[in-house]
């Protein structure tokens, strides 16, 4: 699987709340058949992420499917390292 993220980096912040960065998604090598991919974010009350789920068939797998990770404001302070 090939990610490619736009501008080299995916980076939303919690205080950019609606403001959304994207990047590709394709397979390096053609499947035998269907193949899902299910992204999840690893704290969806900071950004979600969409679609979640991205199909690839043998017809498809070597075209590029966007994601788009996408800051969400809650209000609630999180603690920053240093």
């Amino acid at each position: 699987m090939s990610i490619t993220q736009s501008d080299g980096s995916t980076t939303v912040t919690e205080a950019a709340a609606g403001r959304t960065d994207t990047y590709t998604v394709a397979l390096d090598t053609r499947p035998t058949g269907p193949v899902r991919v299910t992204v999840v974010s690893s704290d969806p009350r900071a950004a979600t992420v969409s679609p979640a789920t991205l199909r690839f068939r043998p017809t498809n797998w070597n075209i590029e499917q966007w994601m788009t990770v996408t800051g969400v404001g809650d209000g609630v302070p999180r603690a920053t390292a240093p």
